[in-house]
């Protein structure tokens, strides 16, 4: 998962004519730290978690929201 004191993961959804957008911003540590964590993925069945400090993780920093947006507290990515 992320180191706090290094890399940087961020999301919020957007809900903009009905229609719900997820936006990610990530600084350069983090994007290496996602290309590792996806690179474990082509197990089967494999994941990884992103959680925010509000949901007792670490690796997932919640963006200040403005209306019509929501924060994002779990992210879950899984291979299938």
């Amino acid at each position: 998962m992320l180191d706090n004191s290094k890399e940087q993961l961020s999301a919020k959804v957007e809900v903009s004519n009905n229609q719900a957008v997820v936006e990610i911003e990530l600084d350069t540590p983090a994007i290496e730290q996602l290309i590792e964590n996806l690179q474990r993925l082509r197990d089967v069945g494999d994941h990884a978690h992103y959680f925010s400090e509000e949901w007792g993780g670490y690796s997932l920093i919640i963006p200040r929201t403005t209306p019509g947006q929501a924060p994002v507290h779990h992210i879950k990515i899984t291979k299938v």
